[in-house]
């Protein structure tokens, strides 16, 4: 019941969309763990990998680049109900 009717259910055809990475987040919620850590680049749909592996020369290991400011994430409607949808769930799995 997390992910909603329009993702497809064959994992060789279906990628990843908006509405399969925040259905995902919403079901990992729902667990009853007691702690549950997710990604902010999740939330902003990015598709790079955090940390690329090589030294500092290569690549600045660990800098995590937003697509935006910290300040402007909580602007964004999809980002907004996904936190409430992610509180409701962490809320009936505490119960």
């Amino acid at each position: 019941g997390s992910v909603s009717e329009e993702v497809g259910h064959d994992v060789n055809t279906t990628g990843m969309t908006k509405a399969l990475n925040f259905g995902m987040q919403v079901h990992m919620a729902g667990g009853s763990s007691a702690l549950l850590s997710l990604q902010l680049e999740d939330w902003l749909e990015m598709d790079k990998p955090v940390n690329i592996p090589g030294t500092f020369n290569e690549y600045p290991n660990w800098r995590r680049k937003l697509t935006r400011n910290i300040e402007d994430i909580f602007d964004n409607h999809d980002i907004t109900a996904l936190a409430a949808r992610l509180t409701d769930a962490r809320l009936k799995a505490s119960q």
